[in-house]
C-alpha cells in the first residue's frame, strides 16, 4: 500500500513574505566562521613532546551594526503597514514578534525560515521552543514531512532537526561541533526548573548539570548556549509567559529570538 505523502507549495505569497520580512531584518549581515573551542586537552607523548588537541565548535556569527538592525527593523515595518518600535533588550534589540494568522502555515514558514537565514547569511544554530511534550513530537513530524519538499528547493541542503532528550546527549555534543544546520526542538519545562541559586540548582535538571557524556564535562546549556543559536519561540504566550521561563530562555545565550504568535 502507497504511503501518505504530504506536498507543500512553494510559492504562497503570504509564506513568502513572512519569510522575507524575518530575513530582511539582517541585510548588511557578512557570512562570518563563528568558532569556539569546545574542549581543549593536552596530550603527554613522552620524552617531553607535548600537543595540545581541540575540539572545536561552530557558533553563529553576526556582523551588521545597531544601527542598521534599526532601519532594517523599521524597513519591514513600514512594508508591512506596521507601527514602528523601538524596544530593546539589555540595550540593543533582539527580541522579533511575527504575528499570523491561524491555519496559514506558521511552522512551515519558520522552518523555511531557518533555510532561508542559512542561505543569505550562513546562520546554523537554532533551537525552537515549545510549550508541551505533544507540540513537540509536533515539530518533529513537521521537519520530517517537509524534508523532501525543502531539500528540493534548497538543492540538498543538509539539516539535522532532533528532539533534546536528557538521555541521549550525544545530540547535544553534534549540535554544538556540527557546521551544518542544526534545530533542537525542546519543551520550556524541560530547561526552566531550579535557576534559582540554591544548593539544589542542576541537581535534578540534566540541562543545567555538568556531564561527562558531554564534551570537556560541560552541561547542555553550556554547549547550546556556546552556539549563539537563534531562539525560534512558538506560542510565546504559553512559553515565555513567566519571569522564571525568561531567565531560561536568556541562558541560552541568544543572538535573536523569533516569536511565532
Amino acid at each position: 500500500m502507497p504511503q501518505l505523502e504530504f506536498k507543500y507549495s512553494s510559492d504562497q505569497a503570504h509564506q513568502i513574505n513572512a519569510v522575507n520580512a524575518v530575513c530582511d531584518l539582517f541585510r548588511g549581515q557578512e557570512f562570518i566562521s563563528a568558532e569556539f573551542t569546545a574542549y581543549a586537552e593536552e596530550i603527554d607523548f613522552g620524552g617531553g613532546a607535548k600537543t595540545i588537541a581541540t575540539t572545536i565548535g561552530h557558533a553563529n556569527g553576526l556582523h551588521v551594526s545597531p544601527r542598521q538592525l534599526s532601519e532594517n527593523l523599521r524597513a519591514v515595518q513600514e512594508d508591512n503597514s506596521l507601527a514602528p518600535t523601538s524596544d530593546t533588550t539589555e540595550g540593543r534589540l533582539r527580541d522579533f514578534t511575527i504575528e499570523m494568522e491561524t491555519g496559514t502555515g506558521k511552522t512551515y514558514v519558520y522552518i523555511r525560515t531557518i533555510y532561508e537565514l542559512n542561505k543569505r547569511y550562513g546562520l546554523t544554530k537554532f533551537v525552537i521552543v515549545v510549550p508541551s511534550i505533544a507540540i513537540r513530537e509536533g515539530e518533529k513530524k513537521s521537519f520530517e514531512s517537509t524534508r523532501k519538499h525543502f531539500e528540493t528547493l534548497y538543492d540538498h541542503t543538509p539539516l539535522r532537526a532532533f528532539v533534546y532528550d536528557s538521555k541521549n546527549l550525544g545530540d547535544v555534543g553534534n549540535f554544538a561541533t556540527s557546521s551544518s544546520i542544526q534545530v533542537m526542538i525542546i519543551n520550556i519545562g524541560a530547561f526552566n526548573k531550579e535557576l534559582d541559586a540554591d544548593e539544589r540548582k542542576g541537581v535534578t535538571n540534566i540541562f543545567h548539570r555538568p556531564s561527562e557524556k558531554l564534551i570537556g564535562g560541560r552541561s547542555p546549556q553550556e554547549l547550546v548556549s556556546s552556539c549563539n543559536p537563534i531562539v525560534i519561540i512558538d506560542e510565546p504566550q504559553s512559553v515565555d509567559n513567566t519571569v522564571k521561563a525568561k531567565r531560561a530562555i536568556n541562558t541560552l545565550n541568544p543572538l535573536f529570538i523569533l516569536r511565532y504568535s
